[in-house]
């Protein structure tokens, strides 16, 4: 059984996407159900998703997480730099 999906996506972004998949031979419905499907088989994103820009504190690499925690548990006593420095060498969650 199919079902109506909608996403409001901004006008130029959509006539792009459909000129990238015209040239691929799809059509934009048959690119987001490529999408959805490999997200289920996956269970992840299939594409990486990387930071925008290198402010971005949460999407930064694990060396960059733990010298923006190390600036800012600097001046804390020793037992909250030990917390600080047991969350970063934390693994991400899978």
């Amino acid at each position: 059984m199919n079902t109506l999906f909608r996403a409001r996506v901004d006008k130029k972004l959509l006539r792009k996407a459909q000129e990238v998949c015209r040239e691929m031979g799809l059509d934009a419905q048959g690119a987001v159900r490529l999408f959805l499907a490999a997200l289920v088989r996956r269970r992840e994103l299939p594409f990486k998703v990387s930071a925008e820009t290198p402010e971005d504190e949460l999407l930064q690499p694990q060396a960059k997480r733990a010298e923006i925690l190390d600036s800012f548990y600097g001046d804390c006593p020793p037992r909250l730099q030990a917390a600080s420095s047991s969350v970063v060498s934390r693994k991400p969650w899978r």
